[in-house]
């Protein structure tokens, strides 16, 4: 009987060892726009809407051509590797199981780096190309308020966290750069959630809005017009975390090698082999117009 539930105990380990793994795969991907077969370096397009047609006066008239506007983005697939010892006793459950902790663990690694990368490139310094694929220059997010610029980000002077303004701000931005109608995704972390919950203009008016944070589950829910998700990634600087929001259509990722997983021989070190991960990848923001970045204070 003791050794029955050791093993159940065992089984039940490994299977949520399993779930765990399975759930840290990033959902970034559906929130991108995805290239693949890049090989090293790509120029990805950002194809926005032409001008006002105007109307013909007469049977014969000169028409005025106006170039469609878009952005043109530099995106590099950089390599990546990560290797994690195997146990010789465990080799056998690693060939025979794909879906086995270490494969599922390591390929979690992967996502969820990739998932970082998104975020650094999309309020980073993008490197935009002229049409004749020549001339490369840098464009970064404007800060808010800025005069003549495009305000795509708050900055944060004090203390105050996520608040319910700054999310009504970011959606103003949006609207005003007639993304409206666009999928928007909202990326906050943990904190965030915290001070969405404790702010007045979201736990007083909007009983929606409170039962969605109550719940806990306001990373998959729509929340003042965004779809809303969690994460722990977000780029962080001294006390300052920084959140986002972006139009999928906005941010990239290319590809050139998907992840792939093999196992190697450590000749160096008795009974052991290494379970190794590689993957060639890139991201980079298409568009400042749709993205905002939401700074907002977090104690460490």
């Amino acid at each position: 009987m003791p050794d029955q539930i050791t093993t159940a105990m065992q089984q039940q380990f490994a299977d949520n060892f399993r779930l765990v793994a399975q759930q840290l795969e990033t959902e970034i991907r559906s929130w991108v726009t995805v290239e693949t077969d890049i090989k090293l370096k790509k120029y990805m397009d950002y194809v926005g809407v032409a001008g006002e047609p105007e109307q013909q006066v007469a049977l014969v008239q000169d028409l005025n051509l106006d170039e469609m506007p878009h952005s043109r983005r530099v995106v590099i697939a950089y390599p990546y590797v990560k290797g994690v010892p195997v146990p010789k006793a465990a080799v056998a459950r690693v060939i025979a199981d794909p879906t086995n902790p270490y494969m599922l663990a390591l390929k979690a690694t992967f996502e969820r780096f990739l998932q970082k990368t998104a975020f650094l490139a999309a309020i980073g310094t993008s490197i935009t190309a002229a049409t004749d694929l020549l001339t490369e220059s840098t464009i970064a997010l404007a800060d808010y308020p800025t005069e003549g610029a495009n305000q795509q980000k708050i900055v944060e002077s004090d203390t105050v966290g996520m608040t319910a303004s700054k999310l009504i701000l970011a959606l103003e931005r949006f609207n005003l750069n007639e993304r409206a109608n666009s999928e928007k995704v909202l990326w906050l972390g943990p904190k965030q959630v915290t001070n969405l919950l404790e702010d007045p203009d979201v736990t007083g008016p909007d009983e929606e809005a409170l039962r969605l944070l109550r719940t806990g589950k306001v990373q998959n829910e729509m929340f003042w017009g965004f779809q809303t998700r969690m994460a722990n990634n977000l780029p962080k600087t001294d006390n300052i975390r920084s959140c986002m929001a972006w139009c999928k259509e906005g941010v990239g990722l290319g590809l050139n090698q998907e992840y792939e997983g093999e196992i190697q021989p450590r000749y160096d070190k008795i009974n052991l082999k290494q379970l190794v991960g590689t993957m060639d990848f890139g991201c980079t923001r298409l568009a400042e117009t749709d993205v905002f970045e939401i700074q907002c204070y977090e104690a460490t």
